[in-house]
């Protein structure tokens, strides 16, 4: 093969600002839990829409944007002005405020508001951001991230165990995932003609309203990038934004990296992460962009668009999450959409920042798990690269399956969020927090995996800094993150649905958690250490958890005459294939 092309992933530091931020640098091995940054330094999100939900709305209500007396009552009890915008699911409202507030001044017209006898509740409508740390790598098929624990990763002339591995090989002697389970990704879409999705994708829906971030002077249909609001088209156009946008809308787009922010493809990294086709890049030379493989082949995606250009906001990720399990949503137009093909996970590689899991969003999360649904969730990935203590939202909310992520010796990374909430921890690749490691910036190890495309802009856009330059069309890029984590997570939780049809969202919670190997000695999460009791169970281990829920028969069974038993041939092939994978480049 060609020598491996190489992106600059030069993009936004996707965690939004929080009320309590965290400094941007962090000491080595003897580190303690980083203090709270003064008041006049912190720079919050700024908040343009409300989510209100009456006690008691007319029929009328529920369907079309709230009328002007009952708004005028509202902005009385907002104590500021507010107009209708559009109803959304769960019988809640979004109005859009006079002026973009602060989260702290938001916070207080929700608490204003929730004082008011016909409102059930209301909650900031928060700016929402893809989680995934953007890195200038060069490409791959050596998959750390998916090797047993105790196999050694070999790359950039460095050898050393995959302690972080999420130990795939064991799970996928039992499955490799089934058509009728289906994986929901709600994020910047998809690249559907990308090779590793080929025949992966169901019918999904793009769900970023025209007038996001109109209130900053965004012009309409800016955050879409397709000329047009909510449509039955999940299609990832491209999420990149100029400095020149990031000067005009200060307020909506700065995300305090200067220059020119290329698309992410990010959407297409998470479902190639849980459903990549397997075998397809096997020969010489292989065809375009398909050398990496998925965590549930035999799954089906969900493609749910919700975030584009500067990211998007959580009122449409609320709709998405509750379209994704069946739960009919205002669409195209102002009617009623409804999926057909109802999905039993779905993955949140996203989030924002603003305290305790809101009403909002609490609300939906209810939903989905009512519906059989379980939510998987990143934790974010700080400020500044630095993680911080607390998931941010939804990662936060009750029933929501909160991921961390880790690096390739196991130890926490250090842009991850942790905290009471977190679940457990995932591959996202980084820094390790404490432990030392020879993997670095630039290694191969210091990645997780997956299908991207060349462009740094649209879709048949070239890359000036590819190997050889200017290359476009499918491709494989390397990303840090919990949004990276967060996939792993929700690709075992497939294999297990599969596995076990009849396996309910708190089940699948609870192989995953109980089965998770013990954070690595003196790692940050380990006893003793500033993480203990913050960064969940333990290390994702999808055979564990297999095993768990589809234990193996007894030795001994499955012939006589010395042959191996069923599910040890099964695995000796699994493991096969597994080297296969790997060995392509």
């Amino acid at each position: 093969m060609k020598p491996a092309p190489k992106l600059a992933f030069a993009g936004a530091a996707f965690a939004a600002a929080l009320v309590a931020a965290w400094p941007a640098s962090v000491g080595h091995a003897t580190v303690a839990v980083a203090k709270k940054k003064p008041a006049s330094e912190l720079r919050e999100p700024m908040i343009r829409q409300m989510i209100v939900k009456l006690r008691n709305p007319k029929a009328i209500e529920l369907v079309e944007p709230l009328g002007a007396e009952r708004v005028a009552a509202l902005s009385a009890s907002a104590g500021v002005r507010m107009s209708a915008f559009r109803p959304m699911s769960g019988n809640a409202s979004v109005l859009r405020l006079e002026r973009a507030m602060t989260l702290t001044e938001a916070n207080a017209v929700a608490a204003r508001l929730a004082n008011d006898p016909n409102v059930e509740y209301a909650s900031p409508d928060l700016p929402v951001r893809a989680y995934q740390v953007p890195q200038d790598a060069s490409y791959t098929t050596r998959l750390w991230h998916y090797y047993p624990p105790t196999r050694t990763f070999t790359a950039d002339n460095k050898t050393v165990p995959a302690t972080g591995g999420a130990n795939l090989e064991g799970a996928w002697a039992v499955t490799r995932g089934a058509s009728t389970v289906v994986v929901a990704v709600i994020d910047t879409g998809v690249v559907s003609m990308h090779p590793e999705l080929a025949g992966k994708l169901l019918q999904g829906y793009d769900f970023i309203s025209s007038n996001v971030g109109i209130a900053d002077g965004v012009p309409l249909n800016f955050v879409a990038g397709d000329n047009n609001g909510r449509d039955a088209d999940p299609e990832d156009v491209g999420d990149w934004v100029t400095a020149q946008d990031k000067a005009n809308y200060p307020n909506f787009c700065d995300d305090g990296v200067a220059g020119d922010t290329d698309s992410s493809w990010h959407g297409t990294h998470m479902a190639g992460t849980i459903v990549g086709v397997w075998n397809n890049g096997v020969g010489n030379p292989p065809p375009p962009g398909t050398s990496t493989a998925g965590i549930a082949p035999d799954a089906r995606i969900l493609p749910l668009r919700a975030l584009g250009k500067c990211g998007g906001q959580s009122s449409d990720v609320i709709d998405a999450m509750r379209f994704a399990v069946g739960i009919p949503v205002q669409g195209a137009g102002g009617g009623l959409v409804v999926n057909g093909t109802p999905a039993q996970i779905i993955n949140l590689s996203l989030g924002g920042e603003g305290g305790a899991c809101s009403r909002a969003y609490q609300d939906a999360v209810n939903d989905v798990t009512a519906a059989g649904a379980l939510p998987i969730a990143a934790s974010g990935n700080g400020i500044n690269g630095v993680g911080i203590v607390g998931a941010s939202q939804p990662a936060n909310c009750s029933g929501v399956l909160a991921v961390t992520a880790h690096t390739i010796n196991g130890d926490n990374a250090t842009y991850a969020n942790v905290g009471p909430e977190i679940a457990v921890s995932s591959p996202g690749g980084g820094t390790p927090f404490v432990l030392t490691s020879p993997i670095a910036d630039l290694d191969v190890g210091y990645y997780t995996w997956s299908s991207v495309l060349f462009g740094v802009t649209t879709q048949d856009s070239t890359n000036p800094d590819s190997t050889p330059p200017n290359l476009s069309g499918p491709a494989i890029g390397g990303f840090t993150g919990t949004s990276s984590a967060t996939a792993h997570v929700a690709g075992v939780a497939a294999l297990l649905k599969s596995a076990v049809p009849s396996a309910t969202p708190a089940q699948l919670r609870a192989f995953i958690t109980s089965t998770a190997r013990p954070h690595p000695t003196g790692g940050y999460c380990s006893p003793g250490q500033p993480g203990e009791g913050l960064c969940g169970a333990g290390l994702l281990d999808a055979a564990a958890a297999m095993s768990a829920a589809v234990p193996p028969p007894p030795s001994g069974g499955g012939g006589g005459g010395g042959a191996l038993p069923l599910w040890q041939l099964l695995l000796l092939a699994a493991f096969g294939l597994a080297a296969r994978i790997r060995s392509r480049s």
